[in-house]
């Protein structure tokens, strides 16, 4: 419930959402979206948070459980 971002071990995070990003290289990438509050499963929303955080070159993003 607190959806703070960062931690290492023990004490990281694991509240906040995850998704797959795949690049326009087709590598890809599980990225936590730091500010991931009213975010849910709205793909414009994730993209928007994404590239807020500095995440460039997508080519899809999918949703991790």
């Amino acid at each position: 419930c607190w959806h703070i971002s960062g931690g290492e071990g023990m004490s990281s995070n694991t509240s906040c959402r995850r998704v797959l990003v795949v690049f326009e290289d087709d590598s890809q990438k599980v990225v936590e979206i730091e500010n991931d509050l009213g975010v849910g499963s709205d793909m414009v929303k994730i993209r928007e948070r994404l590239t807020e955080q500095g995440v460039s070159g997508i080519k899809r993003v999918e949703l991790t459980f």
